[in-house]
């Protein structure tokens, strides 16, 4: 099972993270989060007052914590200073992938020298889950749900959309016909880096994120 490094700012959001945690066992290929006490830490420290400590959840939900790692012993050119811990640790951990929201803040030169790839949440998705484990888990959340939007299609339209633009448009007619809010804060770049999000192959063209074999027919990342 492949290992991916979640950075604070898709841990520190509930719809991404639900997402990524929920179908990591499922995907194909199935993948392992995990993150160290430094993203803990910062994810803490954006989360919104009355949400439940990212510490207490990994602690209910036996998420896992790798270690943090001294960003000193890479030779990292065009990573931005914030975010070497966040490499430093996944290399160290043996993570092909982090996932982030901000994949513009990790140096291509960089990931591609230690042979890792940063993607946006949503594209990783799109390429891990299936249209079966995607309507699976969105009926999951629902039937847990004590507020709205409480149904799957809902969920879909309102959530995902907004949070998870490239999943959304994957599948975005899976519940039928349907009109989304716009994406928020779409982002400008959704992969940099080494390796296919779905075979783990080394790309030639870093931009893309799946090689050709790998990409659906309606890829929104060609």
């Amino acid at each position: 099972m492949d290992l991916v490094f979640i950075d604070a700012n898709v841990l520190v959001s509930p719809v991404p993270r639900t997402m990524v945690y929920q179908t990591a066992a499922y995907a194909e290929p199935g993948f392992l989060p995990i993150y160290s006490p430094f993203v803990e830490t910062q994810a803490e420290r954006h989360q919104r007052p009355g949400h439940i400590r990212v510490s207490e959840l990994r602690a209910r939900l036996d998420w896992h914590l790798c270690p943090d790692a001294n960003p000193e012993q890479f030779d990292f050119v065009d990573t931005s200073q914030a975010d070497r811990p966040i490499l430093a640790a996944a290399i160290s951990s043996e993570a092909k992938f982090i996932i982030t929201s901000d994949v513009d803040d990790f140096g291509n030169t960089d990931l591609r020298r230690y042979g890792i790839s940063a993607v946006n949440p949503g594209l990783f998705l799109a390429a891990r889950v299936t249209p079966d484990i995607y309507t699976d888990t969105l009926y999951e959340i629902a039937a847990r749900r004590q507020r709205e939007p409480r149904t799957a299609t809902s969920i879909h339209n309102l959530e995902i959309a907004v949070e998870l633009d490239v999943l959304f448009r994957r599948f975005q007619t899976i519940f039928g016909p349907t009109t989304s809010p716009s994406p928020h804060n779409p982002p400008r770049t959704l992969f940099k880096g080494a390796v296919c999000i779905q075979c783990k192959q080394t790309l030639t063209k870093a931009e893309n994120g799946l090689h050709q074999d790998c990409r659906w027919q309606d890829w929104v990342g060609k």
